[in-house]
């Protein structure tokens, strides 16, 4: 195939444009170049057109962009809109569109503007939906303004754009919500007329906040001699003294594990990948001390080692002040007392058998021994039932976790855990 020059230079327009490659061949197999140049041109033309199209669609969309949040308001129902920046959209009694604010949703006319502060039943209600009473609620609202994390969402902020922000009673409503209920952020999106993003990102702001500032206050261990002794109380009546509280651990579902730690969290006792936590907690559920997550296959051995609390008290540098007497045989066989130092908890057949840990007596045919073991079962439970009273108020911890790191997944358990000390 041969072409020269000068017919490549030739501008004859009178000739149909081809349509291919193959029209612009001739019966004797030879291109005919008038009509490949044509072509060509064609092919050119037309990717230019289609720029210049693009261009104009792109400008136009920016323009419509620009122009929406100001004719929001004029513009009927039927008309079709590119984008909607709104969450929530109501039609007035003149059939306009509009965008429903944060400040008049359910949440903010019930809970924050007008709430029946008279009435019983407001105060069961409000405590079954945020799992929490009334008066916590307000405390801990005071208790977030004042901290420096959320300083974008304090009354009179504005966000990038000049917008206000979303009032913090309502964010704070959505965090409980989440951790009581286990609902998305677009539910609470649909409820609160907040972006689900804002909400997003006030959640890890919340979580980190409780599970730093707020846990360390509120759940602490015994470290001196009275407060030891009010943990021992109970277990002092029980015939137990020297106890000052049960220990065990539990699992906490995860939806969103990553693959290459799945098998590290996967655990016998469930289908699901989950993180296991240990906690101490004393007769009237309590909980003194607890880890953080760790995998799920880890067992009860394993995760005692990472307690501060249960370490401290077996290298005894903590509660060596604590004295109390048991009875014992002497060689003869007569019943004398025996003063002990130090403090001990109460644990299953899982856990190692250190001294600091009475579990009970698994193989045994004396009638005393498998009373002992049922009586020490008996108080054991106190642990057990700290586990139903945590997941049963934050479903978030029965139902499963939902972000991605592990390390929200800590601090959510941590919250959790703050949250169900105090109030």
């Amino acid at each position: 195939m041969s072409i020269s020059m000068s017919s490549l230079l030739a501008d004859d327009y009178s000739i149909i444009s081809p349509k291919s490659l193959v029209q612009c061949v001739d019966d004797n197999g030879r291109v005919d170049a008038v009509k490949y140049r044509r072509l060509l041109l064609d092919e050119a033309d037309s990717a230019v057109r289609r720029q210049i199209a693009l261009a104009a669609a792109i400008r136009q969309w920016f323009l419509e962009d620009e122009t929406s949040s100001s004719s929001d308001e004029e513009r009927p129902v039927t008309k079709k809109r590119r984008k909607e920046k709104a969450v929530v959209w109501y039609t007035d009694e003149h059939g306009v569109r509009r965008a429903l604010p944060p400040t008049t949703s359910a949440w903010c006319n019930m809970c924050v503007d007008h709430p029946n502060l008279q009435s019983i039943r407001f105060h069961k209600r409000f405590r079954r939906r945020f799992r929490v009473p009334y008066n916590s609620y307000m405390l801990l609202l005071d208790e977030v303004k004042r901290s420096d994390l959320f300083d974008r969402w304090k009354p009179g902020k504005t966000d990038a754009v000049g917008n206000k922000v979303a009032p913090l009673e309502l964010l704070v409503l959505s965090g409980l919500r989440h951790l009581g209920r286990g609902w998305t952020f677009d539910d609470l999106a649909e409820q609160t007329a907040i972006s689900e993003e804002v909400i997003r990102t006030f959640f890890h702001e919340f979580i980190e906040w409780g599970s730093t500032c707020l846990f360390s206050r509120f759940v602490t261990a015994p470290k001196d001699l009275a407060t030891a002794r009010a943990q021992e109380h109970e277990f002092s009546l029980a015939g137990m003294p020297g106890c000052v509280g049960s220990m065990d651990a539990t699992h906490v579902a995860l939806e969103k594990c990553s693959f290459r730690l799945r098998q590290a969290h996967l655990a016998q006792k469930l289908p699901c990948t989950a993180r296991t936590h240990n906690i101490v907690a004393n007769h009237r559920r309590r909980i003194l001390s607890t880890t953080q997550g760790h995998p799920a296959r880890w067992n009860d051995k394993s995760l005692v080692k990472f307690d501060p609390f249960v370490m401290a008290l077996r290298q005894g540098t903590t509660l060596q002040d604590l004295t109390f007497e048991l009875y014992d045989l002497d060689g003869e066989g007569n019943t004398i007392k025996v003063k002990c130092r130090g403090a001990w908890l109460l644990v299953d057949n899982g856990c190692h058998q250190w001294s600091i840990t009475v579990p009970p007596i698994k193989t045994t045919t004396l009638r005393s021994e498998i009373r002992f073991s049922q009586w020490l079962e008996s108080m054991r439970k106190d642990v057990e039932c700290t586990f139903g009273i945590l997941k049963g108020r934050w479903r978030i911890l029965k139902a499963g976790i939902r972000l991605f790191r592990l390390r929200d997944a800590d601090r959510i358990w941590k919250t959790c855990v703050r949250y169900t000390t105090c109030c």
